[in-house]
C-alpha cells in the first residue's frame, strides 16, 4: 500500500516526507484553498525533489498555465479535482499521467459514468468526499458505494482520513492504490505534522516498495 500526502507548501516538509518514504506528495496549484502552494514556494524549487512522485494538483486549470506550471516544478504526475472535461483529461494525458479525482456524494449513480468516461486517458483516480471546495474537507465518505462500481483503474482513497481511521481493506471488493491524507494531519493548513504522519505510516504498514 502506498501513500500521497496532498497539500504541501513546504519545501523543508516535502524533504521530511521523502525522507520518511512517502511515495507520493501533492502541491495545490488553486488559488482559493487554504493549501495554494505558490504564495509559499516557487514551482521551480521542486525540481530539488528527486526521491519522491511530486503530484500537480489542479481545479478546472486552463491547459497552457498547467503545462507551464508543470513544466516549472517537474511534475510527475497531474491530479485534476475539478470538473475538467473529457476533452481537457485526455490533452493533458498526452504530457503526464493522470489522477482524476471523483467526487462521491450520497447519491452514487452518477460515478460509474464518470469513471467509464476518463478510464480511457487516466492512470489512476482519486474517490474523494463531495464538497463545494474541490477536497480538504475533512470528511469521509461511505467507503461501501466503492464496491457497487467496477473500477478500470488503480485508485486513490482519500476524504478525512486520520491517524484513528479503521482500515478494513477486506471489505473493499478492489483493494485502493494508495491512501491520500491532507487535512487530518496537520498543525495549521499547509503545514504537515511529521511526528503524526510516520506513525501512521507504521501503524498502517505504508511501506516503501
Amino acid at each position: 500500500m502506498k501513500i500521497k500526502v496532498c497539500g504541501i507548501t513546504d519545501i523543508n516538509q516535502a524533504n521530511a516526507l521523502a525522507d520518511l518514504g512517502v511515495h507520493f506528495i501533492g502541491f495545490i496549484s488553486y488559488e482559493k484553498s487554504k493549501r495554494f502552494a505558490w504564495n509559499k514556494i516557487q514551482p521551480s524549487v521542486l525540481k530539488t525533489l528527486k526521491s519522491i512522485k511530486k503530484v500537480g494538483v489542479f481545479v478546472n486549470e486552463n491547459i497552457p498555465s498547467l503545462l507551464d506550471i508543470a513544466q516549472q516544478a517537474e511534475f510527475d504526475l497531474i491530479q485534476l479535482h475539478g470538473n475538467e472535461s473529457v476533452e481537457d483529461v485526455k490533452e493533458i494525458s498526452k504530457f503526464y499521467p493522470v489522477i482524476k479525482a471523483i467526487s462521491v456524494a450520497e447519491n452514487s449513480n452518477h460515478l460509474q459514468e464518470q469513471i467509464n468516461e476518463y478510464s480511457d486517458f487516466v492512470s489512476y483516480f482519486l474517490f474523494d468526499t463531495a464538497t463545494k471546495s474541490y477536497g480538504g474537507s475533512g470528511r469521509t465518505f461511505d467507503w461501501d458505494i466503492l464496491n457497487d462500481l467496477k473500477i478500470n483503474q488503480p485508485y486513490f482513497l482519500s476524504g478525512g482520513l486520520s491517524a484513528e481511521t479503521d482500515f478494513n481493506f477486506e471489505a473493499f471488493n478492489q483493494t485502493p492504490f494508495a491512501l491520500d491524507i491532507n487535512s487530518k494531519f496537520e498543525s495549521s493548513a499547509g503545514i504537515k505534522d511529521i511526528k503524526l504522519i510516520e506513525s501512521f505510516i507504521a501503524k498502517n504498514n505504508l511501506i516503501k516498495a
